[in-house]
């Protein structure tokens, strides 16, 4: 059956919100960031048991599927009739982007040497460095909001300078990526080489349950932490770091370079689903969904869960604060503070 899309770069995206770009060729798919990776497209008539699937696309049937080898998962999606959009199951758009739509995505750019941010610098009074770790879905973000606008801290989001995108959730010039700024220029290319292996064979080998060379992330938090001394010398104040770390090795590395400064946080929970819901609310974004269709996003996101080391007693300056359903942004926040000034 012959290729019906056009050959080209697409923007892959969610309501306005740009996660990566994909180069299209025939049947190969191939994702720029935050790794470089393979996927496999093909075209033809598949069914559509997926309620909020048909509720995304409209249609009845799929005629797009999408494998990502890596993973070893698979989404669907239609392809509108030009060739030039293609809506997945999830909500996300696969949209080809002309040379116009591609100058000004590069022109859209930040410094990485020197990311632009809306904070006051207080260079001269560098106070703590607050890691908030823990799985998908615990917390990490909102809570790190919650300090930024409530008690006036640098929030850094890590997994932007994984991605190449400025760190400065919420204080730097808006973007469209996921996380609401702009990709960086000028990344070197040992950071590129490092984050690119940190992706395929850091996270992605412990999803799946097997074991990472603690070197992966070593190498990853040696650049990581370098980067967070220099804007903390150019900034001070508080800081707040979301990022997920995964291993006792990783946080001993971490804690190692950052001394006593640092205070890290580990967000984990007893209670069976709460994580998994909180990711299939996610998912499937804004608006009510019977609870068939959350059960259905909530077995389709199994796969992501899973993977943290838990936090050993001989581990300094290291809490773990078990999430309830019923603990706000505000009461995970106080938590999370009292850890700083003990």
């Amino acid at each position: 059956m012959a290729f019906k899309w056009m050959d080209g770069v697409y923007c892959l995206s969610k309501d306005g919100q740009i996660f990566t770009t994909v180069k299209i060729a025939d049947n190969s798919g191939f994702l720029k960031m935050p790794a470089e990776e393979t996927t496999i497209l093909s075209y033809g008539s598949f069914s559509n048991p997926d309620k909020r699937g048909l509720e995304m696309t409209g249609e009845m049937e799929y005629n797009v599927k999408w494998y990502f080898p890596n993973l070893d998962r698979t989404s669907h999606g239609v392809l509108s009739s030009d060739g030039r959009k293609i809506t997945l199951m999830d909500g996300k758009v696969l949209e080809f982007m002309d040379e116009e739509a591609q100058k000004k995505m590069l022109e859209e750019v930040d410094p990485a040497d020197n990311p632009p941010n809306k904070y006051i610098p207080i260079s001269a009074k560098k106070g703590k460095i607050l890691w908030i770790s823990g799985m998908t879905g615990m917390g990490k973000t909102t809570t790190a909001k919650f300090l930024q606008d409530n008690e006036g801290f640098v929030n850094y989001e890590g997994d932007c300078f994984l991605m190449g995108l400025n760190p400065y959730v919420g204080s730097a010039p808006t973007g469209s990526s996921h996380f609401g700024t702009r990709p960086l220029t000028g990344i070197s290319e040992e950071r590129k080489m490092i984050c690119k292996a940190e992706m395929e064979k850091g996270y992605r080998e412990i999803l799946r349950g097997n074991p990472v060379d603690p070197k992966i992330w070593k190498d990853f938090y040696d650049i990581l932490y370098e980067d967070v001394l220099k804007e903390r010398e150019k900034l001070g104040g508080n800081w707040v770091i979301g990022q997920a770390v995964y291993s006792k090795a990783a946080r001993d590395t971490i804690r190692k370079r950052l001394g006593d400064d640092l205070i890290m946080v580990v967000l984990e929970s007893r209670e069976d689903d709460l994580q998994l819901e909180r990711l299939a609310k996610r998912a499937l974004g804004s608006g009510k969904v019977s609870k068939e269709v959350l059960e259905e996003s909530k077995m389709k996101l199994s796969k992501l869960t899973g993977g943290q080391g838990k936090v050993e007693e001989d581990e300094p300056n290291t809490f773990v604060i078990m999430i309830t359903n019923e603990m706000t942004p505000h009461d995970v926040a106080q938590q999370a503070l009292s850890y700083l000034y003990t």
